[in-house]
């Protein structure tokens, strides 16, 4: 749908509600040539906002039990008044409140910045894009993240598998280069890639190659950043208790 309101008589892409979701599964550049000139996007960033609190809302509280587990042997071995405050605490931490309040703030950093680092590397492809073309760009493309989260909370109330901090802890800390990289080739996490280097090239004005090189780059910065943090982890020493001497 096309209206020629615009001020140099250039017809301007109108979609509908309909259109918009069509064209973010089948033709994701018409949906960003569309918001080329519709700037705003507090829309979606209200709905990935409020889509990842509920995703976080709904593990928390059907993983309540086994956090609260994990709180309670974390505990073990304090003297009674010490246990009862750090089991307060840890209630407080680990609580669908503070699950939600966590995920809000973190999901808007998260946008607010990796939609910085990507404006200022397409910046040197000469893109054209303002920073908040930039932010409703990354928005659209982490939809598919949103859909990916969706999907796992689902799978995990289904299978009974709720949220186990030791578990994930473990994982974290058994982490190869290529646990790293396979976690960040999923099918999710490349569809988002896919879209971010479409809206890039779209908003910003430049060849498809350049704004693939653009996401290239920032993903490369990641994993090297991801095995970097995982290289220092393994290397620190672990704390060992010196027996006096006698």
């Amino acid at each position: 749908m096309e209206d020629n309101n615009s001020a140099d008589n250039v017809p301007v892409l109108k979609l509908t509600l309909g259109e918009k979701v069509k064209n973010f599964f089948v033709n994701p550049e018409k949906l960003f040539e569309y918001y080329k000139d519709n700037e705003s996007y507090g829309i979606r960033l209200l709905i990935v906002v409020v889509c990842s609190a509920i995703t976080a809302l709904i593990l928390a509280i059907a993983s309540k039990d086994k956090l609260s587990g994990a709180v309670s042997e974390s505990v073990k071995g304090m003297d009674p008044a010490t246990a009862a405050t750090a089991q307060k605490l840890g209630g407080a931490f680990t609580s669908p409140i503070s699950a939600v309040i966590t995920t809000i703030i973190v999901t808007i950093i998260v946008v607010y910045f990796m939609s910085l680092v990507y404006f200022l590397i397409a910046k040197i492809f000469k893109s054209t894009a303002t920073y908040r073309q930039m932010v409703g760009v990354y928005l659209i493309s982490y939809f598919p993240v949103l859909i990916g989260g969706i999907i796992k909370a689902i799978y995990d109330i289904i299978a009974n598998k709720p949220l186990d901090l030791a578990a994930i802890a473990e994982a974290a800390a058994n982490m190869t280069t290529a646990d790293i990289l396979i976690s960040k080739l999923n099918v999710f996490g490349l569809w988002q890639m896919v879209l971010i280097a479409i809206g890039i090239a779209v908003i910003g004005n430049i060849s498809k190659k350049k704004s693939a090189a653009v996401v290239i780059i920032v993903w490369t910065l990641g994993f090297i950043l991801a095995i970097g943090s995982n290289s220092i982890k393994n290397i620190v020493p672990p704390t060992t208790s010196v027996a006096p001497v006698k």
